[in-house]
């Protein structure tokens, strides 16, 4: 006898690891070729690639991931799984998406298989019978429901909602009949994060129910434990509901249907029947059924299907009461879902049958398993019993073949909605998602051919016409996309993003007034539309100049993204005009700590700083950013120019030499490096750097200006006049090319023709190159000798040049004092003429 009790549990746990490893292997046949492909558009999109905590990742980043809804729901635990998956993932340069998808779809794959096993083990306390646990979750393993789940990346709150909802079933049925303090924890603590990951409030239902089916009654201990989980159940429910509604979800979607909620329903659950069975039709999401009625042949199919139903369950409590359990928690398990699609445009999505189809599962295994062993125990001969297995056997098959199909359509957007117009050819719906496919993935004419097509069939579809009007944007035919938003917005007056899409075209044809009636339009009747708050305060920032209203606009993006990162930078570029750094460097920190390696971010903190007379920790920024990417110009320009206002003058040369080794036709690094000559009177340099100047980098009168100013500082009297004189008189490079002679002049003393050179006083135009101008020759102005600069010349020299540089009430000033001057002499009579000129109305 003690020999055969070991034996028997060496011989379990063979079965066991067989089963086991069976069930491995069917997973991995039905689902490994979902490694392949990579991140697709929407939520893959919006929750990883583009989330500014995600794509970051980090212990403070996890940790605040624990505390933000995302969009209209509350998913830490896959967004943690993300963020893990994000910081192993191989980088992608030159692709489309920053990061390789591979350890994503991996991951999915693994937690599938962990899922597989977890049924098993859940069917086994449920069943008692290994043969019936084995065939339950073989047909979870490979059904072809679970396709989308795990061949999308972003079917990972299904796959962790599932797996902690299988081990809170599998607590609450537990081995035996009492209920353990671990099991009750075990059920809470999963079920916990169950809700965190996908919330399927009726999991505990079905608990409480095959905890009865198991052990016959349910004990005081049992009532309360299930009276906890659905109390956090309804919490979480409430919370969802409350911030999908918040989004306008549930209400966007009842404007846009045009079917009653019950026949939607009937009509979903008929497709999740149907494509069980015989997976003919399975396709990432189901289109809008259009118009139809309660008494339409299609709701009489779904009607008949469910009383089907009815009667199978009824049969079965009487004839096989495991597969009435399977049933049961089936129903249990599919009716949230069926309840989703009252606050979803679309009908169904196979993920939704992921863990619900656990309860068919079973029934088909119980049925099958008891029909073997009544014709087992008729001594029915195996062709018998092999007849009656062969249905499962063939419907494996079916299910395989389907997955073998199924797979590659989730290795790329286009390849997922080309498979969804092959499967609902005449829905306009699917045509124009294949079109936005196409536009996703840079195949911009591609989509355009796509509506060409499917326009034959639907001319005025509004949705085609919002793609189309996408295309033409990407193709930047401005004309082309006012046309086809136009209709698509005039038929889809109520759709926030059509609306957004047409308003930002009819900026781009300069038709602002519209284009902002139509932002407030669509802000009045939902507030927290972010793309359209970014667009009505960039339109304040960049055209209309209100930064009041921008920084409203976009401080209320924050308020509904809190890491929205374009808003909290374009907060830091009004800053900057306000001049506001220690604001500027608030905001830049705020950035920093969501990527510590921003590198806008970075340069305009080192402006701040530099600005709030912190030079040390700016220049240390630029090292950085110069560490990070030791070819950026900004970077280096901005230390070139700090390294000479700190007297680190080789520094700051050498700077500006790389910069114009990397690009000789860098205006601005030319421009550094001749003030920095001339701050140190080299005017051979000076002379040499203009002379090697490209000719696409400076005209030929420009060149013959700055040539002016190296001559001056040479010393070369004639040359510098020649320089200027090739300029014609009254141009701003003369007047520019005036300044140098002037300063030869003031240096030399010799200033009889002074207030001659200078000419009548003219301000002139407001220009990028005029600043720069105005800042090269201030620096030089300023290197005057002080005799020099205070004397009535140099003073009618200040007054001319406040003139030169737009500040017209300080040369008035200078002009006035001046003109008291006991020692003006001449200049005192030129200084009250001056006044005479500044003292006109424009």
């Amino acid at each position: 006898m003690s020999l055969k009790v070991p034996m028997a549990i060496r011989a379990r746990i063979v079965s066991h690891l067989a089963a086991v490893c069976i069930l491995l292997a069917g997973a991995a046949v039905a689902v490994l070729p979902t490694r392949h492909g990579d991140f697709l558009n929407g939520d893959d999109q919006r929750f990883i690639i583009e989330h500014g905590l995600v794509n970051r990742p980090s212990w403070d980043n996890a940790a605040t991931l624990m505390t933000v809804v995302h969009q209209d729901l509350y998913q830490p635990i896959p967004m943690l799984s993300f963020m893990a998956n994000y910081a192993v993932a191989a980088p992608t340069p030159g692709a489309q998406f920053p990061v390789s998808a591979l350890n994503f779809k991996i991951t999915n794959i693994a937690l599938h298989a962990i899922n597989v096993l977890l049924v098993y083990w859940l069917i086994l306390l449920v069943a008692r019978c290994r043969r019936v646990a084995f065939i339950t979750a073989l047909c979870f393993a490979i059904h072809p429901y679970v396709i989308e789940p795990v061949g999308w990346i972003c079917g990972r709150m299904i796959l962790l909602g599932t797996l902690f909802a299988l081990i809170t079933l599998i607590a609450c049925v537990r081995p035996s009949g009492h209920l353990s303090r671990g099991a009750t924890w075990t059920a809470i603590v999963a079920w916990v994060l169950s809700l965190f990951s996908k919330i399927i409030p009726t999991v505990t239902l079905a608990g409480a129910w095959m905890a009865w089916r198991r052990h016959g009654r349910l004990a005081r201990r049992d009532w309360i434990l299930h009276g906890v989980l659905l109390a956090l159940a309804a919490a979480g429910m409430v919370a969802a509901l409350l911030t999908t509604d918040k989004l306008g979800m549930i209400e966007l979607a009842e404007k846009e249907l045009s079917t009653p909620a019950p026949v939607r329903l009937l009509l979903a659950s008929r497709y999740y029947f149907e494509n069980f069975l015989w997976p003919s039709r399975i396709a990432a999401w189901s289109p809008p059924p259009e118009n139809v009625s309660l008494a339409s042949f299609s709701v009489f199919v779904a009607l008949l299907e469910w009383a089907a139903l009815g009667l199978l369950i009824w049969m079965a409590a009487r004839r096989c009461p495991l597969a009435c359990t399977g049933l049961v928690a089936f129903v249990i398990l599919m009716a949230p879902f069926l309840a989703a699609t009252f606050a979803r445009r679309f009908l169904t999505a196979d993920r939704y049958m992921y863990l619900p189809m656990v309860g068919l599962h079973l029934a088909i295994a119980a049925a099958v398993v008891q029909s073997l062993d009544a014709l087992r125990a008729r001594q029915r001969s195996t062709l018998v019993r092999g007849l009656v297995a062969a249905p499962i056997c063939g419907l494996a098959i079916v299910w395989l073949l389907a997955d073998r199909r199924l797979a590659p359509t989730w290795w790329s957007t286009v390849a997922r909605d080309r498979h969804m117009v092959a499967v609902n050819p005449d829905n306009v719906d699917a045509h124009a998602e294949l079109a936005k496919a196409c536009i996703f993935e840079n195949r911009v004419d591609e989509a355009l051919l796509v509506i060409d097509s499917a326009r034959e069939k639907w001319p005025d579809s509004p949705r085609l016409a919002l793609q189309a009007g996408i295309a033409y944007r990407f193709k930047r035919d401005w004309t082309a996309a006012q046309r086809e938003l136009e209709l698509a917005a005039r038929q889809m007056p109520n759709n926030s993003r059509v609306q957004y899409y047409y308003a930002r075209t009819l900026e781009m044809v300069g038709r602002d007034a519209e284009a902002t009636a139509i932002y407030a339009a669509v802000l009045n009747e939902n507030p927290d539309y972010v793309p359209v708050l970014m667009a009505l305060g960039d339109f304040h920032f960049f055209k209309s100049g209100n930064l009041q209203i921008a920084q409203q606009c976009y401080e209320r993006a924050i308020a509904v993204s809190p890491f929205q990162r374009d808003a909290i930078y374009q907060l830091v570029m009004i800053a900057v005009r306000r001049a506001d750094w220690h604001m500027v460097v608030e905001r830049c920190r705020q950035l920093l700590d969501l990527n510590p390696n921003d590198r806008p971010t970075l340069l305009n903190l080192g402006v701040a700083l530099t600005n709030l007379g912190k030079p040390a920790e700016a220049l240390d920024l630029y090292d950085r950013l110069l560490t990070i990417e030791p070819t950026a110009r900004a970077p280096r320009l901005n230390r070139a120019a700090l390294q000479a206002s700190q007297g680190q003058l080789a520094d700051s040369e050498s700077d500006y030499r790389e910069l114009l080794r990397q690009n000789p036709s860098d205006r601005d690094a030319r421009i550094g490096l001749h003030d920095l000559l001339i701050s140190q009177g080299r005017g051979d340099d000076l002379l040499s750097l203009w002379n090697a100047v490209p000719p696409d980098a400076f005209s030929s009168p420009e060149r013959e200006a700055w040539l002016a100013w190296a001559q001056a500082v040479r010393g070369d009297r004639a040359a510098c006049r020649a320089h200027r004189d090739a300029l014609p008189p009254g141009t701003e490079l003369r007047r520019f090319a005036d300044w140098a002679v002037v300063w030869l002049v003031l240096k030399s003393g010799e200033d009889a023709d002074l207030t001659e050179l200078l000419g009548s006083p003219v301000a002139p135009p407001k220009t990028e190159a005029q600043g720069q101008y105005i800042a090269s020759a201030k620096a030089l102005l300023g290197s005057l000798p002080a005799d020099r600069a205070n004397s009535p010349a140099g003073h009618y020299a200040l007054a001319r040049f406040l003139i030169y540089s737009g500040d017209a009430v300080a040369a008035k000033s200078v002009a006035e004092k001046l003109s008291q001057r006991p020692d003006a002499g001449r200049y005192a009579a030129a200084a009250a003429d001056l006044m005479a000129a500044l003292s006109k109305p424009d």
